[in-house]
């Protein structure tokens, strides 16, 4: 009993380990992209991601650019199962919650002030 306590704390720090390092990276590409701008989005941690941004937009531009929109965007809905099953004198109770969240991404729209 004492053993599969510690496993079971073991692989609950492991995971939330795990779920702060992919909640605290993010991911950048462009969405549209023309001559004269475009729009990137950003899934994950905005201000991590504003990083990657800035230097998407100076390597396209090749300078300066002005970013004209920012905005949150409802791009999908992601769904958790959770189960849990309880034994209470031979009698076995299982409960299913389910847990639906938006998934969101921050879009940048920029203009290139390069252009002619």
């Amino acid at each position: 009993m004492f053993a599969h306590r510690i496993l079971t704390l073991f692989f609950t720090y492991t995971f939330l380990g795990i779920s702060i390092f992919f909640v605290s990276c993010s991911d950048v590409r462009f969405i549209r992209k023309t001559t004269t701008g475009g729009t990137v989005a950003i899934v994950g941690s905005r201000s991590d991601g504003m990083e990657k941004v800035n230097q998407m937009l100076t390597d396209h531009c090749q300078g300066p650019y002005t970013i004209t929109e920012e905005q949150e965007v409802i791009v999908g809905e992601e769904s958790t199962m959770t189960q849990e099953v309880k034994t209470k004198d031979d009698t076995r109770t299982k409960s299913t919650t389910v847990t639906r969240q938006p998934v969101i991404e921050y879009h940048v729209t920029y203009s290139c002030n390069n252009t002619p």
